[in-house]
């Protein structure tokens, strides 16, 4: 099956890669993640850590999220999308990790990068 993708530019001025190393890789992190990539309180503020070293991207992706839960999901950003290999996210002032996992927060991202 033929893809077509075509990632005009990257962060940090990176160059982007020939077209037929170009990948979109999507997934959910999970409100009931644990270790690692669960929710983390950080000040008055919740943060979660994703791993996508599975995209196997050589150089860090544009990534989109979004957020579906039950009701009580605040706003969240991406934090800090530097890495080929995970990305985190923040939540909104207020949020709690507890309060992230009771509305089953999800978040749901994709990611388009390259792989050679």
């Amino acid at each position: 099956a033929k893809c077509d993708l075509k990632i005009l530019n990257l962060f940090s001025k990176q160059q982007p890669g020939p077209e037929p190393c170009a990948r979109t890789c999507s997934g959910v992190s999970r409100y009931d993640d644990s270790g690692k990539y669960r929710w983390i309180d950080w000040y008055d503020q919740a943060y979660k850590d994703t791993d996508i070293s599975e995209c196997n991207f050589t150089s860090p992706p544009v990534i989109t999220i979004t957020m579906k839960g039950y009701g009580g999901c605040p706003a969240v950003k991406l934090w800090d999308a530097f890495y080929a290999y995970s990305f985190r996210i923040l939540a909104e002032k207020g949020a709690t990790a507890h309060g992230m996992k009771s509305s089953a927060c999800n978040i749901f991202w994709t990611a388009n990068g390259f792989v050679c």
